[in-house]
């Protein structure tokens, strides 16, 4: 998930020229909505998004199912330690 259009299309293809089913979302409200109705395995969120974060979203998902799907964030710039993610279920 990321809130930029381009780089969310770039990212998806590429995981899908190596086999994988990929559903992208650019906003948290949307990519809560299709976890709510389909299986997903693995998150891949930008961290800086507006209205909630990527930290944020990572809270929701936990909330509702602390195992799974496994959620990985990415971002050029955090205020978040790579420990600080791991702790918070990342």
């Amino acid at each position: 998930m990321d809130d930029d259009e381009d780089l969310l299309e770039a990212v998806g293809e590429l995981f899908q020229m190596f086999g994988f089913q990929v559903k992208c979302r650019q906003s948290v409200e949307t990519a809560l909505e299709l976890l709510e109705n389909e299986p997903i395995d693995i998150i891949l969120s930008d961290i800086r998004m507006p209205k909630i974060n990527g930290v944020e979203f990572l809270q929701k998902i936990k909330e509702k199912n602390p195992v799974n799907p496994k959620m990985f964030m990415v971002s050029g710039y955090s205020d978040f330690s790579e420990k600080d993610l791991y702790a918070l279920g990342a």
